[in-house]
């Protein structure tokens, strides 16, 4: 099943070539952004986030299980939290990203997504003790888990808090990749799977489903579902200044994709998986593109 018949506007990506040139050097000021090393000596970290109005600690996630602090620019010895025990084991199981709750300073709420030993997704929420330098592991409370088949390798990666306050996850389709006639979930409206889904954490426990999601009260539609369509949305990320949505999602074979969605743009967009690789064909073989 298929959402609304609009496809958001899609950027393919391209690849950016070093250059180097017989010149003097530049200072860094002259040069505008570069990049620079802040740390390194980290287990495969793959995600880096602040709590919110907090300009003295930054936690690094690795994929492993540990979430680490750097505090005032010093990487702190111990863990902010450690998921080791669950998480990390194999495949593409681990800890993926974390986010704060907007009024992290008052209930010290934060959100982990992760996967399993088992190859489930979790949402979780965790505690912060009061001194904000660590999170219990024991305090973890279950908001969504969505279990995947054994061979799953495509889980998504992000969650967040949007400008609306709504909490925000982008799932993977789950898909371990067999090529084109595979099915895919991301166009099942029973799925969460390979959709960006937009829940209310402080309307129920564990979640309550904001009535203007475009598929609330639609009968065979997970009321969860904000936009559907999509592959594997490792990294994403609203534009802080205009609300602007930008996705980075995984292609199959021969596309990456960067999708774009301006910021207030309607719900219930369909992003096109497995219809479309970027702008190309792709299941079922050989058949018409989808939506052109």
């Amino acid at each position: 099943m298929t959402g609304r018949a609009l496809l958001p506007f899609l950027v393919l990506a391209v690849a950016l070539a070093a250059c180097h040139d017989a010149v003097a050097p530049v200072t860094p000021a002259a040069r505008g952004p570069y990049l620079a090393p802040v740390d390194s000596g980290y287990d495969f970290s793959v995600f880096v986030a602040s709590p919110p109005g907090d300009t003295s600690r930054l936690l690094v996630v690795e994929r492993g299980g540990r979430i680490l602090l750097r505090k005032h620019g010093v990487r702190q010895d111990s863990a902010f939290l450690n998921l080791t025990a669950l998480t990390g084991g194999a495949s593409e199981y681990g800890v993926y990203s974390v986010a704060f709750h907007p009024r992290y300073a008052a209930n010290r709420q934060l959100y982990v997504y992760y996967v399993d030993n088992a190859g489930a997704g979790h949402l979780s929420r965790f505690l912060a003790d009061a001194s904000f330098d660590h999170a219990d592991p024991t305090s973890e409370h279950t908001i969504l888990a969505v279990p995947e088949s054994s061979d799953a390798v495509l889980y998504g990666g992000v969650v967040a808090f949007g400008p609306d306050g709504k909490l925000y996850l982008a799932l993977g389709d789950g898909d371990a990749g067999q090529g084109p006639g595979t099915v895919s979930l991301a166009q099942d409206s029973t799925s969460l799977l390979g959709k960006f889904l937009r829940l209310d954490v402080d309307a129920a426990d564990p979640y309550g489903i904001p009535p203007d999601n475009p598929y609330v009260g639609r009968p065979g539609w997970r009321g969860e579902i904000w936009q559907l369509g999509l592959r594997n949305p490792w990294r994403w990320s609203f534009d802080r200044q205009n609300g602007d949505l930008w996705i980075g999602d995984v292609g199959e074979h021969a596309w990456e994709e960067i999708d774009w969605l301006p910021g207030g743009a309607a719900a219930g967009n369909n992003f096109g998986w497995p219809f479309m690789e970027g702008n190309a064909c792709y299941s079922p073989a050989g058949a018409p593109c989808w939506g052109l």
